[in-house]
């Protein structure tokens, strides 16, 4: 009797170890979801067959109990690693066995909103933007404000994501602002980073530097804190951009180092590609064609198996730079218009304004000047559309420049003052100087 009391103390003991050890015996901490019901993302920190197995073990066991958060947090896992394995097509088909679990539930509200975002996901993933947006929207208006935070804040973030891609960056920055007060940082550090680090891009666009470097600081700061070291790639790849802009090269190098070596612990392609990308503009800026060359090329071949159209036109963009470099003009126009095919099928207003004005600067270059005053013209529309003023001043000192090559000095100046106002309420000093020296020149022709 007294082995089977003591057998009985070792079990209690043995449960009640178990129930408050902070993370759980399947390497997880706390449980498989925030109060929202939405899945969190422990499984950051293990292995996806882990994580594989893990989710079909809460399957399973939600099924025999009938446990539908089980159940659907199970699916919605399942979706996230085909999404993260580039196979939207086969996530979708979890995506959509999660809804079916949950819709038209009122108990179940939160985990319907979520399977729609990650629904809308797979759209983005496929570029069809429109069918994204359409998820996103529906499980906004099911939404009562705030109820679900975490599934408001990431709906709201992805479409801030949308609206940076398409170039209206003042209503992504409200739209991510909005999502940092709504969501808590301390339970969803994961959703905190990915809107700090576009945030970031935000910022840069609209010529707001300092502001980008604290966002992606503050992402960064996150990721170490919490220890998610997966999340780091993003902002510091994005961080190395605008080193670059402050001309801190040596610190954008180290920042894409880090990247390469994370990425390949992680298996992350995509963050890989993108760092090889940026370091073949950095070896442009430095004249080192080849190697720039190299990188943007192994760059290409992984966006070709990851199938990111976005970063594929931004390296295209790269290389273009890269072969105006060396001179050759013949494939420097065949990146512009592969960059200017790709802008053309996401719909990126921004992107397609600017791969505009780098075809009226390789037409400039190649003493073509009606194609380029065409090219920069349209690159002037597309940036007038989405009022991107930094845009509009470029475009408009590149329209000048045309005029100047084909000797119109009156519509020269005209173009240079427009470019010159809108660089003075900017206080853009790069721009002006370029401006004012452009302008000299026609006072000295």
């Amino acid at each position: 009797m007294r082995i089977i009391l003591k057998y009985v103390e070792w079990f209690s003991l043995l449960l009640l170890f178990l129930l408050y050890l902070p993370v759980s015996v399947h390497g997880r901490n706390d449980s498989f979801t925030d109060s929202d019901g939405f899945v969190r993302k422990e499984y950051l920190h293990t292995s996806p067959d882990v994580v594989f197995q893990e989710a079909q073990q809460l399957y399973l066991a939600g099924r025999a109990l009938r446990d539908t958060v089980d159940m659907h947090s199970a699916l919605i896992r399942l979706g996230r690693l085909y999404l993260d394995k580039f196979d939207p097509d086969e996530a979708l088909n979890y995506f959509n066995r999660s809804l079916t679990l949950v819709k038209d539930m009122p108990a179940f509200i939160c985990q319907e909103v979520e399977s729609q975002y990650y629904i809308g996901q797979c759209y983005y993933k496929k570029h069809a933007f429109d069918l994204a947006m359409n998820w996103w929207k529906n499980g906004e208006k099911i939404l009562s404000s705030r109820f679900c935070p975490t599934a408001y804040g990431r709906i709201l973030t992805s479409v801030a994501e949308y609206n940076l891609l398409m170039g209206d960056f003042s209503i992504a920055r409200d739209q991510l602002m909005e999502a940092l007060d709504v969501i808590s940082q301390y339970t969803e550090p994961e959703l905190a980073v990915q809107i700090h680090t576009i945030l970031g891009q935000v910022y840069h666009r609209l010529g707001d530097y300092d502001s980008s470097m604290i966002s992606y600081h503050n992402a960064i700061d996150i990721c170490y804190f919490y220890k998610i070291k997966s999340l780091l790639p993003l902002p510091l790849i994005h961080l190395s951009l605008t080193h670059c802009y402050y001309n801190e090269f040596d610190n954008a190098a180290d920042n894409l180092q880090i990247v390469i070596s994370i990425a390949d612990e992680y298996e992350d392609l995509n963050a890989k590609g993108m760092a090889f990308s940026i370091m073949g503009i950095v070896e442009f800026i430095f004249q080192n064609y080849d190697r720039g060359l190299e990188y943007c090329n192994r760059a290409l071949d992984i966006f070709e198996k990851t199938d990111n159209l976005i970063w594929k036109a931004q390296t295209y963009e790269h290389l273009f730079s890269l072969y105006m470099g060396i001179g050759d003009m013949n494939s420097a126009e065949r990146a512009a218009l592969n960059t200017l095919e790709i802008r053309r099928k996401t719909g990126s207003v921004y992107g397609l304004g600017e791969s505009y004005e780098n075809l009226g600067l390789l037409y400039l270059a190649i003493n073509e000047y009606e194609k380029a005053k065409s090219a920069n013209l349209k690159s002037l529309e597309f940036r007038k559309e989405i009022k991107y003023r930094h845009g509009m001043a470029s475009s408009l000192h590149k329209v000048g420049r045309t005029y100047f090559a084909l000797g119109n000095m009156d519509s020269a100046m005209f173009y240079y003052n427009e470019a010159l106002r809108i660089a003075d309420t900017l206080g853009v000093k790069r721009g002006k100087a370029a401006i004012l020296f452009s302008m000299s020149q026609v006072q000295e022709y």
